[in-house]
C-alpha cells in the first residue's frame, strides 16, 4: 500500500464530512427551526452546486495547508488547530462570495450558520479516526516513512528522540548518517561509507525514504 494512503483516507474523510455537514445543516434549519422561522423551504438538492463548491475548495486548502502533517490530538495540537480553523474561515468565504455571485440561487443563512460548528465537530471525529488509522497502518507498515538523520550532534539524537516519541508523525527512524570515523565518540550506530556510492547503496538497502 503507498506511502500516502492515511493522506489520502483523511482527505476522503474530509470531503464525505463536508457533505454530512451540509445535510446536518439542512435538517436544523428546515426540520427544528421549521416552526419558529418564515423562510421558505428549499429542498436539498439545492445546496449541491455549494456542496461541489465546498469540495473542491476543501481540495485545494487540504494541500496548501498540508492538513495531514500537523496532528490535531498530540504535541503539535495549537499549530493542527491554526491551520484547520485557518482552513475553515476560507473555506467559508469561499461559499459566501459563490453564493453572492451566483444571484440565480438564494441559500439560507441560517444553514451557512450552522455548517462551520457542524463541521468543526465533523472534522474532529476525521482527525480522531486518522489517528486510529496510523497507528494501526504503523503496525502493519503501511504508509510509514523510513527515515534517516544526518548528524551526529545533540539536536539530532533529540531529533531523534521526538520521532520515536510521537509515533503519529509515522516516521520510522532507520538511524543517524555521519562519517564512521566518528562512531565511537558519538557511541552510536552508523555504518561505514568509504564513498558517496556506498553510501547510497547502505540507504537504498535499508530502504530509507
Amino acid at each position: 500500500m503507498g506511502k500516502n494512503f492515511p493522506r489520502y483516507a483523511l482527505l476522503f474523510a474530509d470531503l464525505l464530512a463536508i457533505i454530512v455537514a451540509f445535510r446536518i445543516a439542512y435538517w436544523l434549519r428546515f426540520a427544528l427551526l421549521s416552526i419558529i422561522t418564515i423562510e421558505a423551504e428549499q429542498t436539498f438538492a439545492s445546496y449541491w452546486a455549494a456542496i461541489v463548491m465546498a469540495v473542491g475548495a476543501w481540495i485545494l486548502l487540504f494541500r496548501i495547508f498540508e492538513l495531514d502533517r500537523t496532528y490535531l490530538f498530540g504535541w503539535d495540537f495549537p499549530l493542527a488547530a491554526s491551520r484547520l480553523l485557518t482552513s475553515l474561515v476560507v473555506l467559508m468565504g469561499t461559499l459566501l462570495t459563490g453564493s453572492y455571485l451566483a444571484k440565480t440561487v438564494s441559500y439560507s443563512r441560517l444553514v451557512l450558520v450552522f455548517l462551520p460548528p457542524v463541521l468543526v465537530v465533523l472534522f474532529a471525529g476525521t482527525r480522531l479516526m486518522y489517528r486510529d488509522l496510523l497507528k494501526w497502518s504503523r503496525k502493519y507498515g503501511w504508509g510509514v516513512r523510513r527515515v534517516v538523520i544526518v548528524g551526529q550532534s545533540d539536536i539530532a539524537r533529540e531529533l531523534g528522540n521526538r520521532i520515536q516519541q510521537h509515533q503519529e508523525l509515522n516516521y520510522e527512524l532507520v538511524g543517524f548518517l555521519y562519517p564512521a570515523a566518528n562512531r565511537r565518540e558519538a557511541g552510536i550506530h552508523a555504518p561505514d561509507q568509504s564513498s558517496s556510492e556506498d553510501m547510497a547503496r547502505q540507504l537504498v538497502n535499508k530502504r530509507v525514504d
